[in-house]
């Protein structure tokens, strides 16, 4: 029973935590009846609104900095993410980048959506 107690308290600190740093990680659907943020991905930075690198572990994922961890699942994610195919669909325009001092917002404007 302690040792439930511990492991309870552990996550609920854990789960604190997360929610305070604000890691983006994101679950990513392509199912348009959910809700989440509607993104579309353009094929050059200057299109899009932030810029994004893919990180390898979750402890990367550094605030709302475009540096997002994909989670495989919903309960695991701060933000649901929906692609869509055409920009004037979208919340937000994204464009993948290769390194990851590259990644950021260029247009703070939308910076809440990811708040």
């Amino acid at each position: 029973m302690v040792q439930v107690l511990r492991r309870a308290i552990l996550l609920i600190g854990l789960g604190v935590t997360s929610q305070k740093c604000q890691a983006q990680k994101v679950f990513t659907t392509d199912a348009t009846w959910k809700s989440g943020i509607k993104v579309c991905v353009v094929d050059q930075a200057y299109k899009a609104h932030l810029v994004v690198y893919n990180v390898d572990y979750n402890w990367q994922a550094k605030g709302n900095k475009g540096l997002w961890k994909t989670v495989e699942y919903s309960w695991q994610a701060d933000h649901t993410i929906i692609f869509v195919e055409h920009s004037w669909q979208a919340d937000l325009n994204i464009h993948y980048c290769r390194n990851q001092y590259q990644a950021g917002w260029r247009d703070d404007r939308l910076k809440y959506l990811l708040n």
